[in-house]
C-alpha cells in the first residue's frame, strides 16, 4: 500500500514512543519501559487515541504512524479511515489517502461516499481517467445522486476539453438539483443553440433550416473548488 512508511513491528511502534519522549534507546529499566508502553499502545483503541491526539495538535505525521498501525490492528476502518483521509488531505498527501482508502473500497465497494472522495483525489493529482471511471461507478450506483454529475461534468470541461460530454452531466445537475450549489456555475457552463434560424440564414437541400450549432455561452464559468472539499 503506497503512503507514509507505518509502523507494522513491535520495534518500530518502540521508536515512536522513544521519539515522542525525546529519549534516546539504552540499556535497564528505561528501555523495558519504552517496550511496554509500546505493546500496550498496540491495543486499537489506544492507538486511535494517540492518532486523533497527534491530529489535534498538528502532528499529522505521527497521527497518520497510529491511525495507520490502529487499522493494521484490526480497528473498525469506518471509525479510524475518515479521520486518517482527513489527516492526508490536510498535508495534501493525496496519494497517501488513496493508498488507504483503496484497499477499503475492495471490500466495500458499495460504499459510494468513499468512492466519490476516492475519485476526487485521483482527480486532484491529475489522473482524470482513473477519477471518471470511479465517478461513473457512483453515478450508476447513485443515479440520483446530483453531486457526482457536476463532479463528472467539471472533469470533462476542465481537464478533458469535452464541452459536450460535460453539457450533458451539466444538464442533468440542473435537472436533480436546480437550485442547488453548484446551479449557477452549471447554468453559465451549458452550450447554447439558437432558439430559431435568422431570416435569410442558409438552408440545407430541400429547404431545411440547417441544425442549430452548439455554442458556448460568453460568460465564463466559475472557477470550481477542488472536487473533494464538495463530497457531504
Amino acid at each position: 500500500m503506497r503512503g507514509a512508511p507505518r509502523p507494522r513491528t513491535l520495534a518500530a511502534l518502540v521508536l515512536v514512543a522513544l521519539a515522542e519522549s525525546g529519549c534516546s534507546a539504552g540499556p535497564g529499566a528505561a528501555v523495558a519501559a519504552d517496550v511496554q508502553t509500546a505493546r500496550a499502545e498496540q491495543s486499537p483503541d489506544k492507538l486511535i487515541e494517540r492518532g486523533r491526539a497527534f491530529a489535534v495538535v498538528g502532528d499529522y505525521t505521527r497521527a497518520e504512524q497510529y491511525l495507520s498501525a490502529a487499522l493494521e490492528a484490526g480497528a473498525p476502518s469506518d471509525v479510524v479511515l475518515p479521520i486518517l483521509l482527513k489527516v492526508c488531505i490536510t498535508e495534501n498527501r493525496f496519494r497517501a489517502a488513496i493508498g488507504y482508502a483503496e484497499p477499503q473500497l475492495t471490500t466495500h465497494p458499495e460504499d459510494f461516499r468513499l468512492r466519490f472522495l476516492v475519485a476526487s483525489l485521483h482527480a486532484s493529482i491529475g489522473e482524470t481517467e482513473t477519477a471518471l471511471a470511479h465517478l461513473q461507478r457512483v453515478a450508476t450506483l447513485k443515479p440520483g445522486y446530483a453531486e457526482v454529475q457536476y463532479a463528472i461534468a467539471v472533469l470533462l470541461r476542465d481537464a478533458e476539453h469535452d464541452v459536450i460530454r460535460a453539457d450533458k452531466h451539466f444538464r442533468q445537475y440542473l435537472r436533480l438539483e436546480p437550485e442547488g450549489r453548484h446551479a449557477a456555475e452549471a447554468r453559465d457552463s451549458l452550450l447554447k443553440t439558437a432558439a430559431q434560424t435568422p431570416k435569410g440564414a442558409p438552408t440545407n437541400a430541400g429547404g431545411a433550416a440547417p441544425k442549430p450549432t452548439p455554442t458556448l455561452t460568453q460568460d465564463a464559468p466559475v472557477e470550481p473548488a477542488p472536487i473533494w472539499k464538495t463530497v457531504p
